[in-house]
């Protein structure tokens, strides 16, 4: 029988990533699938279909596979599994699931949950160094930046921030995704905790991610328009309305380094979002 050994790549050509890795937690303990023809464990993951962006692979597979239908996931790096002097790469990423169907829409016969590897592995050469890679990498920090608009969608809602970075300069509302938190949750807790707009006040949408891979964090923004006019109030900074149609690109007037006049553009792009 063929040696293999796995290998692990900080990056590849993107045309060289086959399949999608997700080591996944629920509630606190490691997510594993059961093959309705096999009766070992297998961590879930699959092949990317042609034309599919790697990160869609894995939460199409990962939804598939577990029913996960809220969950944060994190890219952690490139691994290949080397057989015969020939290399197929994937993408191994992270996952937090929040929720789960309890309908799976493959061929996974049920998920399980386990403190650490289970007894019988499908691919016993595999796994256990892709499952020891992910508990040697850096969690992933992840913060959200919540876009307010006016009930007429002609402001949007800054702070001025009194603490760095960016002290003194204006930027979108939002805060940091505690541990075993849904990125909704996060989301309304903090426009709460900032503003006291609550989720009667308005309906967020998760409108896009940003990843900083050097920096170890990712960006989780929200979209959303007031069902009505409220009085804003906070501690944690100066609360301000600018103008929907303003120019946001001055970098001495606002923080980011081009992310806010970035997500505006989106946002014009895309005023359906708004509705």
């Amino acid at each position: 029988m063929s040696d293999i050994k796995v290998n692990f790549y900080e990056s590849v050509p993107d045309e060289r990533l086959k399949f999608a890795v997700i080591v996944s937690k629920y509630m606190g303990r490691w997510v594993w699938c059961k093959h309705r023809e096999r009766d070992s464990y297998e961590i879930p993951g699959g092949h990317r279909e042609v034309g599919e962006n790697i990160t869609d692979t894995a939460r199409r597979e990962l939804y598939e596979e577990t029913g996960a239908v809220d969950f944060s996931l994190f890219p952690v790096c490139v691994y290949a599994v080397e057989k015969d002097g020939e290399e197929t790469c994937g993408m191994l990423f992270s996952a937090e699931i929040y929720e789960m169907e309890a309908e799976l829409h493959s061929e996974i016969e049920r998920t399980e949950l386990f403190d650490g590897l289970p007894e019988k592995l499908t691919y016993p050469e595999i796994q256990p160094i892709l499952f020891e890679k992910l508990k040697t990498c850096k969690a992933m920090k992840v913060m959200n930046l919540l876009v307010i608009y006016s009930s007429d969608r002609k402001e949007i809602l800054m702070c001025r921030r009194r603490k760095d970075p960016y002290k003194g300069l204006l930027n979108f509302t939002g805060g940091k995704v505690k541990d075993g938190e849904s990125s909704i949750d996060a989301a309304y807790r903090e426009l709460y905790e900032e503003t006291s707009i609550t989720d009667k006040d308005v309906s967020l949408v998760h409108f896009m991610d940003m990843v900083y891979y050097t920096y170890g964090c990712k960006l989780e923004v929200f979209v959303g328009r007031l069902n009505k006019s409220v009085i804003v109030s906070g501690s944690e900074n100066e609360l301000l309305w600018f103008p929907a149609d303003g120019d946001f690109s001055d970098t001495k007037v606002f923080a980011g380094e081009w992310n806010i006049p970035h997500i505006i553009e989106m946002i014009r792009d895309d005023p359906s979002v708004l509705n």
